[in-house]
């Protein structure tokens, strides 16, 4: 049946469309609506069961003890009764792929262990049972007359703690880049966070930060960019030391770039080079 909007008069009467409806039908459909106005057939679900489980959705189990009539439940998130079992459905299905209802007429409940008094047979060896369930809303929460609702895969899990991984000795007088030459991509992370020490015995150690969205990041242009000196307070493109040791903490927020990259221009060749980087999505 059609749910959250309207089908046509024509639609609703012809047996090839897969909304029809025949005229002893109108009404008479379970836990369906259906009312003519102006021309047109609304249909609407009138069931008041709360939430559907089913053992085929992966909520529950339902295990035939063979040689009785009972099914073993395993796995709900509430708690089994009568009623929630007379407002679902069960089949069987035996070793020979035959299908048939279980009938509901008689049911008790004992634990997770439903009985299913007017089943004609036992279940036999290699029965399985398919079974839905009536349970409370899945997003509701009794106890506070809440609905609840969650986000998949958050952006405040999007994060990479050790994005930049460098503690080095006595790199030699040239440019260095930290991760690599070609840097790394940012990916759906737009905050950069820096954070580590230079230290210089025989001349000068100079430290940027360079992004690029060029797709070739080996002969595309690096850009230096300006980012916040957490510790002095300041925006800044460059941090030098010179016979000594700087540290540092810098971030570069709301950085939308594909690639970033670090460099290190030293000047002599003692000295250690220690670099860590993180990156966030939110």
């Amino acid at each position: 049946m059609a749910y959250g909007g309207p089908i046509l008069v024509n639609q609703a009467t012809d047996p090839s469309h897969p909304d029809s409806v025949t005229g002893t039908e109108v009404g008479n459909k379970r836990g369906v609506d259906v009312n003519l106005i102006g021309g047109e057939v609304n249909i609407s679900s009138t069931s008041s069961s709360g939430g559907g489980y089913s053992t085929t959705g992966g909520d529950f189990t339902a295990t035939p003890t063979t040689a009785t009539k009972d099914v073993v439940i395993a796995g709900l998130p509430f708690t089994l009764d009568a009623c929630t079992v007379v407002a679902g459905s069960a089949k069987v299905i035996d070793s020979s792929g035959n299908v048939s209802d279980i009938p509901d007429t008689n049911v008790t409940v004992s634990s997770s262990t439903i009985t299913f008094t007017d089943k004609a047979d036992n279940f036999a060896a290699g029965d399985t049972v398919c079974m839905s369930l009536a349970g409370p809303d899945k997003a509701y929460t009794t106890a506070t007359d809440s609905s609840r609702s969650g986000e998949l895969d958050p952006l405040d899990e999007h994060y990479i703690n050790i994005a930049i991984n460098t503690d080095t000795t006595n790199v030699t007088a040239a440019t260095h880049y930290y991760p690599s030459s070609t840097g790394m991509p940012m990916d759906a992370k737009k905050d950069l966070s820096i954070s580590g020490k230079l230290i210089d015995a025989d001349g000068t150690l100079t430290l940027t930060v360079e992004m690029m969205n060029d797709e070739d990041t080996s002969s595309g242009d690096w850009i230096q960019v300006y980012g916040y000196d957490d510790k002095n307070n300041v925006v800044a493109n460059s941090w030098t030391v010179t016979n000594g040791t700087l540290t540092f903490a810098n971030s570069f927020n709301n950085a939308n770039y594909n690639h970033v990259r670090v460099a290190v221009v030293a000047s002599g060749a003692t000295n250690t080079v220690i670099v860590k980087g993180r990156t966030k999505a939110l």
